[in-house]
């Protein structure tokens, strides 16, 4: 009985640890699910992440890189205020493609859904920031 339950144990630990591993990147990934701009310091995050965010300040000067966004939402940055422009596009997104929500009482921050639209900017935002600021 004893080898039985010795032969058995590190399989089922084994098998524990197995179903331990396939569940964790779920959870890593779930600041994938969404996006979190807030508005007023303009800072667009990875779910609720401080680590993985944009300045969109920062960027101001490569107006000429948004063009990826602008097509897919189908409207501008306009000036004089590049970031907010962006901004407030991707808070209120031109075809109504998605909703954005309030997540604070001041209404400066939001969660904008993970979608063709926010990942596309995400991934121009990146680029932007790869291009000006890799040596």
């Amino acid at each position: 009985m004893k080898k039985r339950f010795f032969a058995l144990a590190p399989l089922v630990l084994l098998t524990g640890c197995l179903s331990l591993g396939q569940t964790q990147p779920k959870d890593n990934n779930a600041h994938n699910r969404y996006y979190t701009l807030d508005a007023q310091a303009l800072r667009l995050c990875q779910g609720d992440s401080r680590t993985q965010c944009f300045e969109l300040n920062r960027i101001a000067g490569a107006r000429f890189m948004f063009k990826p966004i602008e097509d897919k939402y189908g409207q501008s940055v306009q000036r004089p205020n590049y970031p907010r422009s962006l901004a407030m596009m991707l808070i209120n997104p031109p075809d109504q493609s998605y909703l954005s929500e309030r997540v604070d009482v001041d209404g400066q921050i939001y969660r904008l859904p993970a979608n063709d639209h926010t990942n596309l900017a995400w991934r121009t935002i990146d680029t932007i920031f790869k291009t000006i600021y890799s040596k």
